[in-house]
């Protein structure tokens, strides 16, 4: 149980430095206007669950923007742009640092967003909340960035913004191999299959408890010469350490195994 808790605090700090560092390697080819190669680190950092918070997670949106902008995946781009928006309602981009057609598609974005209808709250003295007449928009679709097609959006003001149809989900983000080789359903619990972890973490603990237990009875029943007596239950104990020896190895390279394995494709089949 210890080893558990251990394990989770290091799995912990592992995912918040491994986000870290691939928001980094995203950022970096977003820098050197290699957007294409920027994607899978930018999509491996927000879905299918964002691994970042603050001003990261402001700075991973609006670099996902960029990337999905410049390689024509447009309809993708206005998802991550309304994503934006919903924490950062005030976001502007620079004009010196930013193309123009990115800041028209911006902002283009932006209105529709302003445009959508709002609930007035009832003031005192008032016997009900008052509805702004609704515009002609639709909700975005909130599908992962990488199963988005490549269509172009109209960029004029006047035009309408197309949005993205229902779209197949991205594949789960698997754990890093580090994490993998660690026993006791670390790796499981790591991709995100909790029930085989637990069931790896409480076989693993059984069979290592009862070696040790056996191992202790086994060490007090020992002859001052080294050896046991020949009775049968001293023979059936000694059995029965070797065997829950040999099973706590099967079990924790059946683990390691599932990790790689195993464990990826259920989670890619599983559904959201």
């Amino acid at each position: 149980m210890l080893f558990a808790l251990v394990a989770t605090a290091a799995l912990a700090n592992a995912e918040a430095d491994d986000a870290t560092l691939t928001l980094a390697k995203g950022l970096e080819q977003v820098k050197r206007a290699h957007f294409e190669e920027a994607l899978p680190f930018l999509e491996d950092v927000l879905y299918p669950t964002p691994r970042v918070r603050g001003s990261e997670l402001k700075t991973a949106r609006f670099a996902l923007v960029q990337a999905l902008f410049f390689t024509g995946k447009t309809r993708a781009a206005e998802r991550e742009v309304r994503a934006l928006l919903r924490i950062a309602p005030a976001f502007k981009l620079n004009s010196s640092q930013h193309a123009p057609e990115l800041i028209e598609f911006f902002e283009a974005i932006r209105r529709r967003v302003d445009s959508r209808p709002v609930r007035r709250e009832p003031a005192t003295g008032d016997t009900q909340a008052v509805d702004m007449p609704p515009a002609a928009s639709q909700p975005a679709i909130e599908t992962p960035a990488s199963a988005e097609a490549s269509d172009v959006v109209p960029l004029s003001a006047s035009a309408p913004v197309q949005l993205a149809a229902p779209l197949a989900p991205a594949p789960r983000r698997q754990a890093p191999w580090y994490l993998k080789v660690l026993p006791f359903g670390v790796g499981q619990f790591a991709n995100g299959d909790p029930k085989i972890g637990a069931l790896f973490l409480s076989l693993g603990a059984s069979f290592l408890a009862a070696n040790i237990a056996l191992y202790a009875v086994n060490l007090q029943r020992r002859q001052p010469d080294g050896g046991f007596p020949r009775e049968t239950l001293s023979v059936a104990l000694y059995w029965m350490q070797q065997a829950s020896g040999v099973a706590l190895y099967s079990i924790l390279i059946a683990g390691v195994l599932d990790a790689f394995l195993g464990s990826p494709q259920r989670m890619a089949s599983a559904p959201e």
